[in-house]
């Protein structure tokens, strides 16, 4: 036997310059066996949501209020598992073309009822971040961007299986059970060039930690030939024909208890062995030389990866780097040579 019933209002008004909002969820949904009317599974959900936005000159600022109650079985009832307060900010700016910015901030507070508390590891409060960042010169010599992202939440510990597949389609092989426990643990498998049968699989466990997300970009872009024009001059003349691009990326889950050095990008906790949960860095450098010709370019390229990953059995460190330079060359509008060296 199952019941669903749902109730969405959505009302707007416009004063002036400013936009306001309310919302007012319901939501309710019951399976109860036919035989003995018992409840089998089921949730409600409530929620309350105003907001606020401002608009001038292609700029907006806005801010929103949500409070939502969540309902889940327990004990052949229908009860209250939490309440929370989520507050949103969101601000664009706009500079005429060159410079945008954009920040998108938020606070949750969710409070457990007694029944429930001890499940979630008590109350929670996660703090979200989020910029963008753009700016570009009048010419377009110098473009730049900044992407920032950054969240306090629960995330699951990462653990690797070895599945197996068909001979030659996998990098892995198991040389046995070494220790005699009757598990195939991580230390049993070796990583082959030819006639693997296994591939490696990373699922996440049940267990749960308070962890700080962050995920960060950096692009920097320099076009010289929009910065020195073309003259008799030698110099003006060489650095027209080389031109630069810079992109760095961070992506960490971090455990460090106080997440304030991570919002900060304090890097001494990040791939850090007892800190990090998962963590990735790029950074990638390009030269080119002639870029934008039509019949000749040459770029080279540094490419440096750093990635720490923490499993239950143990940590896992890859280091990579690479240095590239490639020849390309428009013959005809229908033949290109590429040529890379590595």
């Amino acid at each position: 036997k199952n019941t669903f019933s749902q109730f969405d209002f959505n009302s707007k008004y416009q004063i002036d310059k400013f936009n306001i909002s309310i919302n007012v969820f319901n939501e309710n949904k019951e399976i109860k066996s036919k035989a003995s009317n018992n409840l089998i599974d089921g949730y409600k959900i409530l929620s309350f949501n105003p907001a606020i936005g401002y608009f001038f000159n292609n700029n907006s600022a806005g801010y929103e209020l949500e409070y939502r109650e969540d309902y889940l079985p327990y004990l052949n009832n229908i009860i209250k598992e939490s309440y929370r307060f989520i507050n949103k900010l969101n601000i664009n700016f706009n500079y005429h073309s060159n410079f945008f910015v954009q920040l998108i901030g938020g606070l949750q507070k969710r409070i457990f009822t007694e029944y429930f508390k001890n499940m979630n590891n008590g109350n929670q409060i996660n703090l979200f971040l989020k910029s963008y960042n753009r700016y570009s010169s009048n010419n377009k010599s110098i473009e730049s961007n900044v992407f920032y992202e950054a969240s306090s939440q629960y995330s699951a510990k990462s653990q690797k299986i070895y599945l197996r597949v068909e001979k030659g389609k996998g990098n892995y092989i198991y040389i046995g059970d070494l220790n005699y426990n009757g598990i195939a643990d991580e230390n049993e498998f070796q990583q082959v060039k030819y006639d693997g049968e296994y591939i490696p699989v990373s699922i996440k466990t049940d267990e749960l930690l308070p962890v700080t997300n962050v995920k960060t970009s950096f692009r920097f872009k320099i076009n010289p030939d929009r910065l020195f024009k073309r003259t008799e001059s030698f110099i003006d003349n060489l650095l027209s024909n080389f031109s630069s691009e810079t992109n760095y990326q961070i992506n960490e889950t971090n455990k460090f208890k106080n997440n304030r050095d991570i919002f900060l990008l304090k890097m001494s906790k990040f791939l850090n062995d007892s800190l990090t949960l998962t963590g990735n860095q790029n950074f990638i450098e390009d030269i080119y030389l002639l870029e934008k010709n039509k019949l000749i370019n040459i770029r080279y390229r540094y490419y440096l990866r750093k990635n720490l990953t923490q499993y239950n059995y143990g940590i896992e460190i890859r280091n990579s780097y690479e240095r590239s330079l490639r020849f390309r060359f428009n013959f005809t509008n229908d033949i290109t040579n590429e040529t890379n060296l590595i």
